[in-house]
């Protein structure tokens, strides 16, 4: 205990270290090179150009339409076809002809069908190679063939 108190009266008797800090950043002076005599003649500072000269600022170039053709939208086709069961599950079945592709249920690759629903709101049944859009009066059956083939049947 003893020993203690007599350490703490040590830390407490001492002042702090006073280091002083200077009132100007202090910066360091480059170097200097003897100058050195070449063959050639004295050596002499060379201005390089600016690696990026400053371009003037052109005024924006107007609009006008008709100069160039409208193009017809491009038909946008997903990035990868979809499955049966995907088709059914996402497809809105609206009036009008539809022309879509769905990778075939057998042979696994993608088919083009084309095909007519009339005006109304179906019931849609999907089966293991075929959909059905059942209408009040009238249904529309989507039948994958085992060749890779697909019909149309309009009842």
């Amino acid at each position: 205990m003893t020993s203690s108190i007599y350490l703490l009266s040590l830390v407490l008797a001492s002042p702090p270290e006073f280091v002083p800090i200077p009132s100007e950043p202090v910066v360091p002076t480059p170097p200097m090179f003897p100058s050195v005599t070449h063959p050639i003649g004295p050596r002499r500072e060379v201005l390089l150009p600016d690696p990026s000269p400053r371009l003037p600022v052109l005024p924006p170039v107007p609009v006008v339409r008709g100069a160039i053709p409208d193009l017809p939208p491009v038909p946008a086709r997903p990035a990868r076809t979809p499955t049966l069961q995907q088709f059914a599950r996402e497809f809105n079945p609206t009036a009008g002809v539809h022309d879509v592709t769905i990778l075939h249920p057998v042979s696994g690759k993608p088919i083009d069908v084309t095909f007519k629903l009339p005006p109304g709101q179906p019931k849609v049944w999907l089966y293991n190679r075929s959909i059905v859009f059942q209408y009040p009066r009238d249904e529309v059956q989507i039948l994958f063939r085992i060749l890779g083939r697909a019909d149309v049947r309009y009842d």
